[in-house]
């Protein structure tokens, strides 16, 4: 069970980089708010992941804790 679960993380995380990098931010809002129900405590890589590329894309130092949805926007 658990080795499904970390191939369903990797799918939504690849989905999410596929979203972001086609300028689909709505539909990468929706992925990620997926990886962070999905992964919880427990295995955080893909979260972890997908958290670094909003940072790195909006300058912030630390992603938003207990995001709430919503859409991202991009820097200008």
């Amino acid at each position: 069970m658990i080795a499904r679960r970390q191939h369903l993380d990797q799918a939504i995380l690849e989905a999410f980089k596929i979203a972001n990098d086609a300028g689909r931010l709505d539909v990468a809002d929706h992925l990620l708010h997926a990886l962070e129900c999905l992964c919880g405590d427990l295995e955080r890589r893909c979260l972890d992941e997908a958290y670094r590329i909003v940072c790195d894309e909006s300058g912030d130092l630390q992603p938003k804790a207990g995001r709430k949805s919503g859409c991202r926007k991009r820097p200008n």
